[in-house]
């Protein structure tokens, strides 16, 4: 599979080095590397995008500013995609306007896409792209061993793209099951999670705590005590 990955600062850095690190190596993720600071309106679009950008199966927009998910659809346009990934890590980076302009632009491409809130919800889907890609980064799918009440192995089935996951994984081996629970939320912001601590205006809660749920639920899926 060809990605092509929208980034604009450290927290796309991340995912795209954690991207190329773990994915298939038969994958091959590019970077289209955006300026820091992006102007409220964008003029000429020229200005900010490459002639010629690579032909790729599946964009993901790792942008962090209105401006930078701005350029979505003309990304996805150029360089030949059939789907796009655009995870609402912060809606200040992706308020609902928005969200529903590139909506619409994208529908008027063919082109399959998902809003993934925040990325590491991101599980499965009807685009062959979207679903392969979800086979090995989005919400995080875990198998725990546990032995004499510790744990013993964690092993990663499905890693959140910024790679979170691996380092709450490593970091659990040896802990007591009645603390893997709490550690693992622990561990989770330390890494930390990439997703906003902010409190969303439109959600009432932020991206980090959702995120932490997440990988939370999934590990109590896995102890004995939550049978």
């Amino acid at each position: 599979m060809r990605i092509l990955a929208i980034v604009q600062g450290e927290f796309g850095n991340r995912k795209v080095r954690n991207l190329r690190k773990h994915a298939p190596s038969e994958w091959r993720v590019e970077a289209l590397k955006l300026p820091p600071a992006l102007p409220l309106i964008l003029d000429d679009l020229d200005e900010f995008l490459p002639d010629h950008l690579p032909d790729v199966d599946l964009v993901l927009a790792l942008g962090e500013s209105p401006s930078a998910m701005e350029l979505v659809p003309e990304v996805v346009r150029r360089s030949g995609a059939k789907a796009a990934i655009i995870p609402v890590d912060d809606s200040e980076w992706l308020p609902p306007g928005l969200k529903a302009q590139i909506k619409r632009e994208l529908e008027s491409l063919g082109v399959a896409f998902v809003f993934p809130t925040p990325f590491c919800a991101l599980a499965g889907g009807r685009d062959p792209r979207i679903k392969g890609f979800s086979e090995y980064f989005g919400k995080p799918e875990l198998r725990v061993e546990v032995e004499d009440g510790f744990v013993r192995e964690v092993k990663v089935l499905r890693d959140a793209p910024c790679g979170n996951t691996r380092y709450v994984a490593e970091k659990l081996r040896g802990a007591r099951v009645e603390k893997a629970s709490m550690l693992a939320q622990q561990y989770h912001h330390q890494y930390p999670c990439l997703a906003s601590s902010i409190k969303d205006r439109y959600a009432h809660d932020n991206m980090m705590n959702r995120a932490g749920r997440i990988l939370e639920k999934e590990i109590k899926r896995n102890l004995p005590s939550a049978s």
